[in-house]
């Protein structure tokens, strides 16, 4: 075992704790961690987690800015841009999502040029449109209103031009080998 290791470890048990219904343990924890290692990107993007599963977006999104700020590599970055990406979107901050979740892909090992990213827009009342069209990071696609996520991901898969499609939801976390290994 790793004795470095254990904020990792504190970072996958913690916000399971939480889930489990006693997210003021999983908090103390954290917090006790953090003063042992401060500003340690595993432990904040935990804390942030946590923050996340009782809907405080706002305490999560700057826990996860200084993640990012923290983080020392993109394997440290790659995570908190995803639960920041999750927290601007439940935040409203749409476009900022948008660009989180595409520093969540940075870092594929797959050459950026051997796949695309397509974003279907399912009848949202954003600025998702325009600010795909202008982030150049993805091909926009839309839906006939709000047509589900069932259509959506026809559509996607009708307009994907590889050979290989594959999805990300709100529950899915890229790793760095995500598109590689198809």
């Amino acid at each position: 075992i790793n004795p470095q290791g254990w904020p990792v470890m504190m970072w996958m048990t913690m916000p399971a704790l939480a889930g489990g219904g006693d997210r003021g343990a999983a908090l103390r924890s954290l917090a006790h961690g953090l003063e042992r290692k401060p500003n340690d990107p595993w432990l904040l993007i935990a804390q942030a987690q946590v923050a996340m599963q009782i809907a405080d977006f706002a305490n999560a999104l700057a826990t996860l800015d200084g993640a990012v700020a923290a983080a020392a590599s993109p394997i440290e970055r790659r995570p908190a841009f995803y639960f920041r990406g999750h927290a601007n979107l439940d935040l409203g901050n749409y476009a900022q999502a948008i660009r989180d979740f595409d520093a969540a892909l940075e870092g594929q090992t797959a050459d950026r040029a051997q796949f695309e990213v397509l974003i279907v827009d399912d009848g949202s009342d954003d600025r998702t449109p325009e600010v795909v069209g202008a982030s150049g990071l993805a091909r926009l696609l839309a839906t006939d209103g709000r047509a589900g996520s069932y259509a959506a991901r026809n559509i996607g898969i009708r307009a994907a031009r590889g050979r290989l499609v594959a999805f990300t939801d709100a529950d899915c976390r890229p790793t760095a080998n995500w598109v590689r290994s198809g």
